[in-house]
């Protein structure tokens, strides 16, 4: 009889560790602020090349001047833009979207814990990365003669 409790002892026992091992994987992998990259690449190409590329964030810090092509990398709670421009063209903004991070639904099975530590950090968005391709259109003399 004791083996019998002996055994029935360290089934409990092994399904308390598979239980407490599956719960915290279940909350830490669905945090976006633990989950996510820190910055996020964005790659910008220009025709024609050697273009000047400014990115800005927060509206006023320009954050770096490069000659395109040229990779960026964005924090996700910074809001950021890059303007392209080159000499005899007309020069271009373009905003950085965010998007939800899919990593910010996992809280729902994460206990709803990670929520307010994704948004405090501003990891439940992400800057829309990848490649941004730019046309950039000559001035003509019209435009010029504004100036």
């Amino acid at each position: 009889m004791s083996k019998n409790i002996n055994y029935m002892i360290n089934q409990i026992n092994d399904m308390k560790w598979i239980i407490s091992t599956a719960t915290l994987i279940a909350v830490f992998q669905n945090c976006a602020t633990i989950t996510s990259p820190s910055e996020y690449p964005i790659y910008v190409k220009t025709n024609p090349s050697q273009a000047k590329a400014y990115m800005t964030c927060n509206k006023e810090r320009i954050l770096a001047i490069r000659i395109t092509p040229v990779t960026f990398f964005q924090s996700p709670d910074e809001n950021c833009s890059i303007r392209i421009s080159k000499d005899g063209y007309i020069n271009k903004k373009i905003d950085i979207e965010k998007k939800i991070n899919p990593a910010f639904w996992g809280n729902y099975w994460g206990l709803i814990f990670w929520f307010p530590v994704d948004i405090l950090s501003g990891h439940w968005r992400r800057p829309e990365y990848g490649i941004i391709e730019v046309e950039l259109k000559k001035k003509s003399a019209i435009n010029d003669n504004k100036k």
